[in-house]
């Protein structure tokens, strides 16, 4: 557990419940959630590793939810942090602790768009242009 600088709690041991996370994405009017059943997401969270959250008090407001098969490959699926607690080291500190957690790992994934290619760079990532192959519903 670890605060930061504006009093919000990173948590790797709490997996919200699937309306909270969705709530946060319609925060972000994120258009590939608006869709989820929440049922099914809240099954997907449980299975995810590692899931790393950000919390305001009761509020969720950050999430992390990586999909990895536990020794070499793993995938960033969502990095959500809430629009009124953006550019205050939430997203950096979430991302740190995950990276933390799957230290070891040789291959980390992610999907993003071009204008947070800056974010990711911080951490290690580079982008491999042609590399990557979506299908998408």
């Amino acid at each position: 557990m670890t605060e930061t600088a504006v009093r919000v709690e990173i948590r790797d041991d709490r997996v919200p419940d699937a309306k909270e996370a969705l709530a946060l994405f319609d925060r972000l009017n994120w258009a590939k959630t608006a869709h989820r059943n929440a049922e099914r997401f809240q099954a997907a969270m449980e299975s995810s590793w590692p899931l790393v959250t950000a919390w305001e008090g009761a509020r969720l407001v950050g999430i992390c939810r990586v999909i990895a098969d536990g020794q070499y490959t793993a995938y960033i699926s969502d990095l959500a942090i809430d629009p009124d607690f953006q550019g205050k080291g939430i997203g950096a500190e979430v991302v740190e602790r995950v990276l933390r957690l799957l230290e070891g790992y040789d291959t980390i994934a992610l999907i993003t768009g071009v204008d947070k290619y800056e974010f990711w760079e911080k951490f290690g990532f580079t982008n491999f242009p042609g590399a990557m192959m979506l299908r998408h519903w």
